[in-house]
């Protein structure tokens, strides 16, 4: 009788644990997996005058938001898709290019940065590429935006290896800096010449 009682009460207790883990397991797949989590930060865009054109804020998510220089809200880079978005939800770009986005708006004809395809990949996003020797994207399609970030104005450029903006060639005039002049004295070229 009492080893009945044991057993019994073994079998009892065999069934609780295994009623427990079974309603662990349901519950733990009920849960989503974590988030990704990132740590805040802001990064100041400016325009080739130096003047604050906008910012672009990493967020807890690792999304990343674009705002102009009266923080107005531009868009957004997803890290997950890898697509840059515009306030509406419409596709901007493949890769971020929240700060095209953001010297696009800030230029004088206020048009949406040109999406061409990178020379090396065919991607029409903009920033890193495995298949550059310089390991960034490059444009070459048109002399009035930038071959490695797409915005029309000069000077400053947070994709360019040299970090300037160098338009597509074709256009009478320097491919760094937009001038119409000859020789020497390219502020934004590493060797100081106008280049066309």
């Amino acid at each position: 009788m009492t080893s009945h009682l044991s057993s019994a009460g073994g079998v009892e207790v065999v069934d609780a644990v295994l009623r427990t883990l079974i309603v662990s397991s349901m519950l733990m797949a009920a849960v989503p997996a974590a988030a990704a989590t990132c740590a805040p930060k802001t990064e100041e865009i400016r325009d080739a005058q130096n003047r604050l054109a906008g910012i672009m804020r990493v967020q807890r998510d690792c999304t990343v938001e674009a705002r102009d220089n009266s923080r107005r809200l531009l868009g957004r880079y997803y890290p997950r898709s890898r697509e840059t978005r515009d306030t509406q939800g419409s596709l901007v770009g493949r890769g971020n290019a929240l700060a095209a986005l953001i010297l696009g708006e800030n230029s004088e004809n206020n048009s949406r940065p040109f999406m061409s395809k990178c020379r090396y990949c065919n991607s029409t996003s903009y920033g890193s590429c495995s298949r550059s020797a310089h390991k960034k994207h490059e444009h070459i399609e048109d002399e009035k935006h930038c071959e490695f970030c797409g915005a029309s104005s000069y000077g400053s450029c947070p994709y360019s290896p040299t970090r300037k903006h160098r338009h597509g060639s074709g256009a009478n005039k320097c491919r760094w800096c937009g001038s119409t002049s000859l020789g020497g004295g390219c502020a934004y070229s590493p060797n100081r010449n106008h280049e066309r």
